[in-house]
């Protein structure tokens, strides 16, 4: 049986634990997403996420007990830190820098048009009956 000083060591580090997640995992994924995806495909693109988040989520509750019962603590935990590894990686690795950039520039560089086409996304064209400025490419939207 657990003694008292076990249960708040727990209670504490599960504390910090859901705080570093709130500002790091938690929201970088959903905060990537809505900016690194398409506008056009953005609606679809969440949805798909959502349901990947929500399946994710259910295959980990479902898998917890049976795995802890089995193995013990230490191999869900280390598995949630093999994630977060891969995660962290991931994040400062492969995801563009977005502060200060238009959604049109971030999806320029994932489209491979990189440097070339971001003066011209600067410099809107006018170009329709209204005189309302336009980029080049997103003509169906007006």
């Amino acid at each position: 049986m657990p003694n008292a000083h076990n249960g708040w060591l727990v209670a504490i580090s599960l504390f910090v634990f859901m705080a570093f997640y709130a500002i790091g995992p938690g929201v970088c994924v959903w905060l990537a997403l809505s900016e690194l995806m398409p506008t056009r495909i953005r609606s679809n693109g969440m949805s798909i996420a959502l349901l990947l988040n929500q399946a994710v989520s259910t295959t980990i509750a479902a898998i917890f007990l049976p795995t802890v019962g089995k193995y013990g603590y230490a191999t869900m935990f280390f598995g949630f830190v093999g994630c977060t590894v891969i995660y962290f990686i991931t994040a400062a690795v492969f995801l563009p820098e977005t502060k200060g950039k238009t959604l049109e520039e971030i999806e320029a560089h994932f489209e491979g048009a990189g440097e070339n086409l971001l003066p011209q996304l600067r410099e809107p064209r006018i170009s329709n009956e209204r005189g309302w400025p336009r980029l080049a490419g997103y003509e169906h939207v007006l």
